[in-house]
């Protein structure tokens, strides 16, 4: 009610499946987050459009990065194309 932006929780999962995320909205709605199914939906979908803005921009000094993932995880790397 104060405009407060407050963290409801922390999952992690080995992979982002339906399953795991209905996993998620349903302890989220057990807790009170949530007044209804509604709410929610509306919820999901402001909270992947500011994210979507958000991505739009191009990640901090990406480029050395890139060159430490190439360096520690070179089996994993794809080979760069001439």
């Amino acid at each position: 009610m104060e405009g407060k932006k407050e963290l409801l929780g922390m999952w992690v999962s080995q992979n982002e499946e339906a399953k795991f995320w209905l996993n998620v909205i349903t302890e989220l709605k057990n807790r009170g987050a949530f007044p209804n199914d509604e709410a929610a939906l509306k919820l999901l979908y402001l909270a992947t459009r500011n994210a979507a803005k958000k991505w739009s921009l191009p990640i901090h000094h990406w480029k050395q990065a890139l060159n430490q993932f190439a360096i520690i995880f070179e089996e994993r790397f794809p080979e760069t194309l001439e």
